[in-house]
């Protein structure tokens, strides 16, 4: 029994002692404080979702000073509709658009703003358009642009008639509309055939032989190499026939050539 108990004895002996204080007391181990995680500012992740809806859209025109448009040189603008319209490429659609170009004939800018030609797509309109812009500078009228005027007019009287036809109130176009300055044979040629051809870049058939774009004025260009079917609108809708009067618009182009419907 002694010798147990001096084996217990040598055991507590050999255990380490705890480190005591000045005063012989044991010193307690120091716990870290709980670190509160500071919760995200409102409005963050919406705006990093924001970034990331910007980033996957198609890019959108700059907000930058356009340059002056010289009357000489006829106009490609493009406007895009905002995701969840309807097509444009249907009848009520195609009759809606001709109404607002009759009505574009009656503004005060008539004589110096044109629609030469057109063509609606799915969730677009192309316009090529011709603009007196000499007539702007030199009319007396402080800060009038017969090109922005017209082209801002149109898109106004198109939507406003659009949310009357849904029923709805808001927004139709995406954006500022493109604006490209059509300056030589080469690009004027390359514009008609962008525009009265589109429906194709956009995967949609053909519609036969010699027959355009129905959702066009592709029937009213003078430049095609191809016979072309006559085709003509109601007389309660037909939009405007307004000849080029550009020299690019009108003869430029034919130096590259005439326009292949196919192909």
């Amino acid at each position: 029994m002694h010798i147990v108990a001096e084996m217990f004895a040598d055991d507590a002996i050999q255990q380490p002692v705890a480190s005591t204080g000045t005063r012989g007391r044991t010193r307690p181990r120091r716990r870290r404080a709980p670190k509160q995680l500071a919760l995200p500012k409102a409005g963050l992740v919406k705006r990093k979702y924001r970034r990331k809806d910007a980033a996957s859209r198609r890019s959108t025109v700059a907000h930058t000073s356009r340059p002056q448009h010289q009357g000489r040189h006829p106009v490609h603008v493009t406007l895009r509709l905002k995701h969840g319209l309807p097509s444009l490429r249907q009848q009520r659609l195609l009759r809606l658009f001709a109404e607002v170009l009759q009505a574009q004939r009656k503004r005060a800018y008539r004589d110096d703003f044109r629609v030469v030609h057109f063509s609606l797509q799915a969730t677009h309109v192309h316009l090529v358009i011709e603009a007196n812009s000499e007539n702007g500078v030199t009319s007396g009228r402080k800060g009038y642009a017969p090109l922005r005027a017209g082209v801002s007019g149109l898109a106004i009287a198109f939507a406003r008639r659009l949310n009357m036809m849904l029923k709805r109130n808001g927004k139709v176009w995406d954006d500022r509309y493109h604006r490209h300055d059509l300056k030589t044979p080469t690009e004027t040629h390359r514009a008609f055939a962008y525009v009265f051809k589109n429906f194709l870049h956009h995967g949609e058939a053909g519609w036969g032989k010699g027959i355009t774009d129905p959702f066009s004025s592709a029937w009213l260009f003078e430049g095609w190499a191809d016979v072309i079917r006559p085709y003509r609108p109601s007389k309660d809708w037909a939009w405007p026939v307004c000849r080029a009067q550009t020299w690019l618009a009108s003869r430029g182009y034919l130096r590259i050539g005439r326009l292949a419907l196919h192909g």
